[in-house]
């Protein structure tokens, strides 16, 4: 397949997916990749620049995800919203799945919850399969719960497991050493499932969507009716992560809260952030986000093993 090839290829996925997305209620929307602040996400490093005015320098961000604008959008108009939008991740290891700079494909539908997203992603991904004839695809998606598939790969149970000394315990019996006692619950898990539960994704046949993330996972999603679990779920294909989603908190004090505790964990680390606090303003509809890679959906749509297969010049960011 030759670079014009591709760039067809990529047109012809990005027009099937808009008109399937509007033919069910969405908008397409186009918001700013550059913003004078940012959602605090402490795993997320932003690439930083500066915009030269005659009263000086400010400093700008380039965004990780459309998020951001993309919530006032569905503050001011609660409409069913969608976006492709280019976003930028700084300090994470480019190769053969991600690059510094990439598409997202994201879409909120608004009055609906994250069961209503994976339906809607299911539609669309079998169509696609249709379109481009990728077997993978047209297969339902498979769905379990992170504590059933924990257990199932290690034996070891979530809910008996919420703080942290317990989990790292249960880790080390388990053959995984944590050097490092003080690190957070999540670092804890996220080395459990990294090592242990992640790679066994590749032995699934069909799409893998897994629902219920450990509340201790922070981010600006609804907790389960038992508080435990966050109401979101991540979708995998060939052991590849694709997407995720969120049932959107929509509490302000929930929000602030959060917003609150990620800034402080980000001036502790790098001395210097701009959130944008401003957000928690802006009320927002019962929603469900769902953010796509579409550069690793075209990777799957195009048999290819490298993001940089489907991204002509990709090999000069690498």
């Amino acid at each position: 397949m030759n670079t014009i090839d591709i760039f067809k290829a990529r047109t012809k996925a990005r027009r099937v997916i808009s008109d399937f997305l509007e033919l069910h209620g969405y908008t397409e929307v186009d918001t700013p990749l550059l913003s004078p602040s940012a959602i605090p996400e402490p795993t997320i490093k932003l690439f930083k620049t500066s915009r030269h005015t005659l009263k000086g320098n400010d400093t700008f961000y380039l965004l990780p995800s459309p998020e951001l604008y993309m919530k006032r959008i569905l503050s001011e108009t609660k409409t069913s919203i969608y976006q492709f939008s280019k976003c930028f991740r700084n300090s994470e290891q480019a190769g053969k799945e991600h690059l510094n700079e990439f598409t997202m494909l994201e879409y909120y539908a608004v009055n609906k919850n994250e069961e209503y997203s994976l339906k809607i992603t299911e539609e669309l991904l079998k169509l696609l399969s249709t379109t481009f004839d990728s077997p993978i695809l047209k297969k339902d998606i498979i769905q379990v719960s992170m504590r059933t598939l924990v257990m199932d790969t290690t034996g070891l149970d979530l809910n008996k497991l919420q703080n942290k000394s317990d989990l790292q315990k249960a880790i080390e019996n388990y053959g995984i050493t944590i050097w490092n006692k003080s690190e957070s619950w999540d670092d804890s898990f996220n080395r459990l499932f990294v090592s242990s539960v992640e790679p066994k994704l590749t032995q699934f046949d069909a799409p893998v969507a897994i629902y219920d993330y450990p509340k201790q996972i922070e981010c600006l999603c609804e907790n389960s009716k038992d508080g435990m679990y966050k109401k979101r779920w991540e979708l995998y294909i060939n052991g590849i992560e694709l997407a995720n989603c969120y049932r959107e908190e929509t509490n302000p004090d929930v929000i602030a809260s959060y917003f609150k505790n990620e800034h402080e964990k980000i001036l502790k680390d790098e001395g210097d952030f701009k959130s944008d606090f401003d957000l928690v303003n802006y009320p927002l509809p019962q929603s469900s986000g769902v953010a796509l890679g579409f550069d690793r959906l075209m990777m799957c749509l195009l048999k290819k093993s490298q993001i940089c297969d489907i991204m002509p010049n990709a090999k000069e960011i690498l």
